[in-house]
C-alpha cells in the first residue's frame, strides 16, 4: 500500500507544471537520502487511511520526525487540508 507522511504537502511528481514536477523530483530524493540505511531504526506510527485507501502515518528517525524534517529543509508545507498550487518562484530547485 501507498504511504503519506502526515501534515505536509510536497511539490507533484506529476501532473504539474514543469518546475514543480522537478522540485516533487528534489522532494522524493531529499527524502530517500533521509530514510537511506534507516531499515531497523524507522518508526511507522499510523495515523489514519484517506479516501483513497493510503496510509497516513508519522516517520521517526530516532528523534527526527521526517515530515518536520522535510518542512525545516524546504521539501514541504504543512498540509492545510487541501491541496495548493505550489508558487513555482518559491521551490527548492
Amino acid at each position: 500500500s501507498t504511504l503519506r507522511l502526515n501534515r505536509i504537502d510536497a511539490p507533484e511528481l506529476h501532473r504539474a507544471p514543469p518546475c514543480e514536477e522537478a522540485a516533487g523530483s528534489k522532494a522524493k530524493l531529499h527524502l530517500e537520502q533521509l530514510l537511506q540505511g534507516a531499515d531497523n531504526r524507522l518508526v511507522v506510527e499510523p495515523v489514519t487511511v484517506d479516501s483513497f485507501g493510503r496510509v497516513i502515518a508519522e516517520l521517526k528517525l530516532g528523534d527526527v520526525n521526517i515530515s518536520d524534517r522535510m518542512m525545516a529543509d524546504g521539501m514541504a508545507v504543512q498540509w492545510t487540508g487541501k491541496r495548493i498550487p505550489w508558487p513555482c518562484e518559491a521551490l527548492p530547485l
